[in-house]
């Protein structure tokens, strides 16, 4: 049987073109795993630093007050003051919290989440990595003062601050609540 040279190269590009789709697609899957374990992961170190900020939150005395700063670089802007005190039997390196202005009838005014202790927390990063990192914790039985100041804070809140500072109490602006939630911990 006599094959032409015209089919000899046909068949020779459908062959490359062939064996590179099998190897881009197997290189495809291998990285798809890869990806998926390591999300797979980040997901698991994730919700480990959710349920330990729930499972640790009994231990963690947290006392916070809204105003408006009098002095330094946040003067006249509304900011979050608080302690944290550690009454566990570890060490926290990392501590989110979540703090929520809602008005008399629950509505939500403003929600803010922020670092008082520690850095963000990277679900991706190796723990190892993040102790060597972290200059910032609180010990056992310690306690650490804080300040945080509201980044696009509404109106609303600045004038309830502003009409508590006041003696007299000169403009009545609406009651505020003021809620906090731990919403992750990284406890060694």
């Amino acid at each position: 049987m006599y094959i032409k040279l015209r089919s000899i190269l046909v068949i020779t590009v459908s062959s490359l073109i062939i064996a590179s789709v099998l190897a881009l697609t197997i290189f495809g899957f291998y990285a798809y795993l890869e990806w998926k374990e390591e999300n797979g992961r980040g997901n698991y170190r994730r919700a480990l630093y959710e349920l330990s900020g729930n499972l640790f939150s009994k231990y963690i005395l947290i006392n916070l007050k809204a105003r408006i700063d009098k002095e330094g670089i946040f003067k006249n802007r509304p900011v979050i003051e608080g302690t944290i005190k550690n009454t566990s039997s570890k060490k926290i390196y990392s501590l989110k919290l979540k703090i929520v202005f809602s008005d008399t009838q629950r509505h939500v005014v403003y929600v803010d989440t922020f670092y008082p202790i520690g850095l963000e927390f990277d679900s991706l990063a190796n723990i190892g990595e993040i102790a060597k990192e972290t200059k910032n914790f609180l010990l056992e039985g310690d306690s650490i003062s804080f300040k945080h100041r509201l980044k696009n804070c509404p109106p609303q809140i600045s004038e309830y601050l502003k009409s508590k500072l006041n003696f007299a109490k000169v403009g009545r602006a609406a009651p505020l609540q003021l809620e906090y939630k731990i919403e992750g911990v990284d406890i060694r």
